[in-house]
């Protein structure tokens, strides 16, 4: 069985966070309804100059950062890093943060390879979710970064994982996608996989 990993933003007690009211990015004009669930067309009177803000002293050193409703906002490094490994799942909006080069992922593809019989299934009132991913090894990318259609969350192959790692990014978590979400157990990322 392969590796896969969740890549997450950081979100704790001292994390920077986007102040939301400040911000000026035209959500309905990016076609925010789209995100998670496909994408469609950007409006064509959308202004270049979306502007997030975010009220830390540090602001500018995080890669990744959380925000409701969206994939989140990838640092200019983060987005260099791993945009040879999105092809085909997510293209790039520039943004600014706090004056710094900053994209909004938008979600272009995904790719239907949930093991469900095996992954674990948890259910929030008529929702379902997952506390835990297994994949279908045949339909996995190679090397490469994906989502599924059944979860809003962001996936890399163990090669792709590592090569993150190594950057020693801020704001961004790697968990073992086969671990248990619900129970915290078997999270933890091995750097080796």
């Amino acid at each position: 069985m392969r590796h896969i990993a969740m890549l997450i933003p950081t979100d704790s007690d001292s994390t920077p966070s986007i102040d939301e009211d400040k911000s000026q990015i035209e959500w309905d004009k990016l076609n925010i309804n789209y995100w998670i669930y496909g994408s469609g067309p950007v409006s064509p009177d959308i202004s270049p100059n979306q502007i997030a803000v975010v009220n830390h002293p540090d602001a500018t050193n995080w890669d990744f950062y959380f925000i409701s409703n969206a994939w989140g906002i990838f640092s200019e490094k983060l987005t260099e890093l791993v945009r040879p490994y999105c092809t085909g799942i997510f293209d790039f909006w520039p943004c600014t943060l706090n004056g710094a080069k900053y994209f909004i992922p938008r979600k272009i593809g995904e790719i239907d390879c949930l093991d469900k019989k095996l992954s674990q299934e948890v259910r929030y009132g008529e929702n379902v979710g997952y506390s835990s991913f297994v994949f279908l090894e045949d339909k996995l990318p190679k090397s490469g970064i994906f989502t599924i259609p059944e979860e809003d969350n962001i996936f890399a192959t163990a090669d792709v994982a590592r090569h993150i790692l190594a950057e020693k990014l801020n704001g961004i978590e790697i968990y073992n996608a086969a671990g248990n979400r619900k129970t915290y157990e078997n999270i933890d990322w091995d750097p080796l996989w």
